[in-house]
């Protein structure tokens, strides 16, 4: 739980259109961290950059298992409507932590704007975060 006594909320943004090795190990976590014992205490949402006529794998298995999928549309490679997309996301789901896991995730975050990755209370978020998530590993 976060400091407010909520479940921590954790928005990973990912490049994927199949199940590769991290696309792989996103979805057991969140599967696992979707278990009722679990989820008090954490709750993960994806993002994932989605052009047309790319594979959906990665997003039906993630709606298959009932996890919260969000599709960023892109249209190509420098399209830069994703940054405004990933940002109406951040806004709208308010989360304690934003994990991005490639290069092009770091940056376009970064690009989304840096008032959601500091929040005023960041020392306390990532203490309560720690400890959580130590509990969890136990």
């Amino acid at each position: 739980m976060n400091a407010t006594g909520k479940p921590i909320q954790l928005l990973a943004i990912i490049e994927a259109s199949t199940i590769t090795g991290p696309a792989k190990n996103l979805l057991q976590f969140a599967t696992l961290a979707a278990q009722e014992d679990l989820a008090r205490r954490v709750t993960v949402s994806i993002a994932v950059f989605h052009r047309e006529g790319q594979s959906e794998l990665f997003i039906d298995t993630a709606r298959r298992l009932s996890l919260p999928v969000y599709p960023i549309p892109e249209k190509g490679r420098f399209d830069r409507a994703v940054v405004i997309g990933l940002t109406a996301l951040v806004q709208r789901l308010q989360p304690d932590l934003v994990q991005s896991h490639a290069v092009k995730s770091h940056f376009l975050v970064r690009q989304a704007g840096g008032e959601f990755l500091v929040p005023e209370n960041v020392g306390e978020r990532i203490a309560a975060a720690k400890t959580e998530l130590h509990g969890l590993a136990a």
